[in-house]
């Protein structure tokens, strides 16, 4: 089934390829149950992909699998550089240098 995303079970390391067009270094990834989201090495923007069906990704389109990697959230100055960036099951949560917490779900649609 081409261009249908299913689940699946690997025994061995895969190569994450999707952010490799983005000529971005990268500090670090996380993943829930179905997306991903890597902060960018400065420390100021996530990049998100996979299901975002519980805004997960924010407000990105939440109807289709985000095949590449999309920016979901930048920092601002006034709230600093990204400290902390957690992936649950259906959600995402970002705190920054300023203190200032963010959460997306389904919930609150931030």
């Amino acid at each position: 089934m081409d261009g249908v995303f299913k689940h699946d079970i690997t025994e061995i390391p895969i190569e994450l390829t999707e952010y490799a067009e983005l000529n971005e270094q990268f500090d670090t990834i996380r993943a829930g149950d179905e997306h991903f989201v890597v902060v960018n090495g400065k420390r100021d923007k996530l990049y998100g992909w996979g299901f975002n069906s519980f805004y997960q990704l924010a407000s990105i389109d939440s109807f289709n699998v985000l095949r590449h990697p999309d920016v979901f959230f930048e920092s601002s100055v006034d709230e600093g550089t990204i400290k902390l960036m957690e992936c649950g099951k259906l959600s995402t949560c970002i705190v920054t240098g300023r203190h200032k917490n963010y959460f997306y779900n389904s919930k609150n649609g931030l």
